[in-house]
């Protein structure tokens, strides 16, 4: 049944496989001898399908290596001996002053089944690539064909020479999620379930399609990851098959991913992030709301309703005209009222001032609290007064914009009452996070707190902060808004497991008495 089930001839391999390390090859080769080598006017034995060179193009823009015009930007990436995206990601690795772990951290991807993953749990790590690396450094005489690929590597990434592992970085001092972006941006995905004992778990990519995850990944316990392998039960790949993942399949597996904040995802190529504005008509209170959405490809990262309105009163240009003074360009002052925040880079600081003025007039602080509707439209009109362009309108950033038009002595108040950034250890400078659905946060390393046995507050001390506590490595350990009771009655039972996994760092039996870690100097570049 098995013989008498096959087809009369397998498909030719040519027809199966990822082509873009082809493609990018020929048209190296086409620049270098002034000639014509573009794939789809050659003579093949068996010829491709249209599809795939069509796809490897697309690919090969995406990542950055060939422009429209098929001219190739970085030629020196068709004489890596891996695939596109490995070698895209070494550059990336390279230029975040990870040279010396980037050869091996390549061959690794390269060579994904010759290094097993750690026994025992690598959570920790948050990305099975740095598992195996973890794996690779600790016996490193017992991969030689991962050492091999990596001294090949290293020199033709214009290295003298393949710098030992074990000189390299520890993994958890490495964060790889915007050198992995570079080479996977169309990888990324999004958790969606998490089933009791289940082996899989659910998970939407990017590009469309469901896929699932293996729930013993370094990466499951993260909501955005990139995966760096898929398998399916009808096409298989490795890190560099670029067919898409979850295209006509009935299940796809990845069993090696990596987790990544959606604060990274801010690096990607153009065109997979965007942030658009759309009405939306909201059936139970029988009015229409502008939303502004921002996606990863398919992926909503966050959706806010900037305001409501009666569906037949459209009282954005009538609502602000009111406000306008004489002169005011009218059609600039309209186009930023719908596009808004747009131009300005920093749109949440307005946000979050209209959050911490709230905070303060409920703790009996200011008298006087903005509606927000009603301060955007007159901050409008001042920053109109004169402007013709936003050209014109980006001379000021928006905070000096916000400070012209609230008022000086507003606006230092507030700022010494809800300051957006405080000082923690030795002199480390973090943001406050204001949101309408959290109170107020911020976010540093464990160590930066000891020798503090009070919770860092705002409002004059009337409001205690919520600390994110994070571990080494970045990632979150532990939330508090007390920091005296989680000194005494959770860390003693962390102390010694964060120990043996960070043994580099200081871990002290009284963190309440203990002094922290001077501020590291910024690494040379």
């Amino acid at each position: 049944h098995d013989e008498a089930s096959r087809p009369e001839a397998e498909t030719p391999e040519i027809c199966r496989l990822d082509l873009s390390q082809v493609y990018l090859s020929m048209l190296c080769l086409a620049e270098k001898t002034k000639s014509d080598w573009l794939p789809d006017h050659l003579p093949w034995l068996t010829s491709p399908e249209p599809k795939q060179w069509l796809d490897a193009k697309k690919l090969l823009s995406l990542l950055g290596l060939i422009d429209d015009a098929q001219r190739v930007l970085r030629p020196e990436a068709a004489l890596l001996p891996v695939h596109p995206r490995l070698a895209r990601f070494a550059f990336a690795c390279t230029e975040s002053d990870l040279g010396g772990e980037a050869p091996w951290l390549t061959a690794i991807l390269a060579n994904p089944d010759d290094v097993p993953l750690p026994p025992g749990d690598s959570s920790h790590l948050g990305c099975d690539l740095l598992a195996q690396y973890e794996s690779l450094r600790s016996r490193p005489a017992a991969f030689a064909n991962v050492t091999r690929p990596a001294q090949q590597l290293s020199r033709l990434l214009g290295q003298q020479k393949l710098k030992p592992i074990q000189e390299c970085s520890a993994p958890h001092d490495l964060d790889l999620a915007k050198s992995l972006l570079q080479a996977f941006p169309d990888r990324v995905m999004l958790v969606r379930d998490r089933k009791p004992n289940s082996k899989w778990i659910d998970a939407t990519i990017c590009g469309g399609g469901d896929l699932q995850l293996a729930a013993e990944s370094s990466a499951a316990h993260g909501d955005w990851v990139i995966a760096l392998d898929a398998s399916s039960q009808r096409t298989s790949g490795s890190a560099a098959n670029s067919a898409a993942l979850a295209t006509g399949l009935t299940r796809v597996t990845v069993t090696k991913a990596s987790q990544i904040k959606t604060a990274d995802l801010r690096d990607a190529p153009p065109g997979l992030l965007r942030t658009e504005d759309a009405a939306e008509w909201d059936a139970t209170a029988g009015k229409s709301r502008l939303v502004r959405t921002t996606r990863y490809g398919v992926l909503t990262i966050s959706s806010q309703i900037l305001h409501e309105h009666d569906n037949d009163n459209d009282s954005d240009s009538d609502t602000f005209a009111r406000h306008t003074k004489a002169g005011t360009d009218g059609h600039l002052a309209k186009n930023m009222l719908r596009q808004w925040p747009k131009p300005f880079e920093n749109s949440n600081f307005f946000d979050s001032y209209l959050i911490r003025q709230k905070l303060a007039h409920d703790a009996g602080m200011i008298d006087h609290c903005w509606d927000g509707a009603e301060l955007r439209e007159l901050m409008i009109a001042h920053i109109c007064d004169d402007a013709k362009s936003f050209d014109d309108v980006r001379r000021h950033s928006l905070e000096e914009w916000l400070r012209f038009c609230v008022g000086e002595d507003e606006f230092t108040l507030l700022q010494k009452v809800a300051p957006t950034s405080m000082t923690v250890g030795a002199g480390y400078k973090v943001p406050i996070q204001y949101s309408e659905a959290a109170p107020p946060w911020i976010e540093a390393r464990l160590q930066n707190f000891f020798g503090q046995a009070e919770t860092p507050k705002i409002l004059s001390g009337k409001l205690p902060l919520t600390i994110h506590l994070l571990a080494p490595n970045m990632r979150a350990l532990q939330v508090t808004n007390d920091l005296g009771s989680f000194w005494r009655g959770v860390y003693p039972s962390l102390k010694n497991e964060y120990r043996r996994k960070y043994p580099r760092h200081y871990w002290p039996d009284d963190p309440m008495a203990a002094e922290p870690p001077p501020m590291r100097p910024p690494r040379k570049r």
